[in-house]
């Protein structure tokens, strides 16, 4: 999977991983789920953020956690209540799996078309846009595909570096 680097402000991706430490203190929307090497299909934060993990990802039960991230409600170019963090990090999947991440048309800014909006990925320094995904504009969704987990948001950024 190929990536491209957006050229979001480092102080965006810091503010995202600071709201983990903020809403995890509050208590709110910190969820574990378990997956099977049989496949697991995870519904989080209402049924909005889907995670299908095909069989064989995985070759012994692992745990995930899913936060939902507030921090994005600030940050400019980024859907509003579509950005989590899913741990641990440094678990790696064998097969793709498929996250779907709903979004609400209506959060869109005047002037940005739903065809705009992609998935990305934050590192260390910026945020990395997933290729190879969909954006089904007909039921609000994007999908991607990834081999790890992380922390993952719907953008409209267009620059890139």
């Amino acid at each position: 999977m190929s990536a491209v680097k957006r050229t979001v402000p480092a102080l965006a991706v810091v503010m995202v991983m600071m709201s983990v430490f903020f809403v995890g203190c509050l208590g709110g929307g910190n969820n574990g789920y378990t997956i099977s090497p049989q496949g697991t299909v995870i519904q989080a934060n209402g049924g909005k953020l889907t995670i299908n993990v095909p069989a064989d990802a995985v070759t012994s039960t692992q745990t995930i956690q899913v936060q939902v991230l507030s921090a994005d409600d600030n940050l400019t170019g980024f859907m509003r209540g579509c950005s989590y963090e899913i741990t641990p990090e440094d678990l790696n999947f064998s097969r793709a799996v498929q996250l779907m991440i709903e979004f609400d048309h209506t959060d869109l800014p005047e002037g940005v078309n739903e065809s705009e909006l992609h998935p990305c990925r934050a590192n260390s320094c910026c945020w990395d846009d997933m290729m190879q995904t969909e954006v089904h504009m007909m039921n609000d969704t994007v999908t991607l595909n990834i081999t790890h987990l992380g922390i993952f948001s719907v953008s409209w950024q267009t620059q890139v570096m």
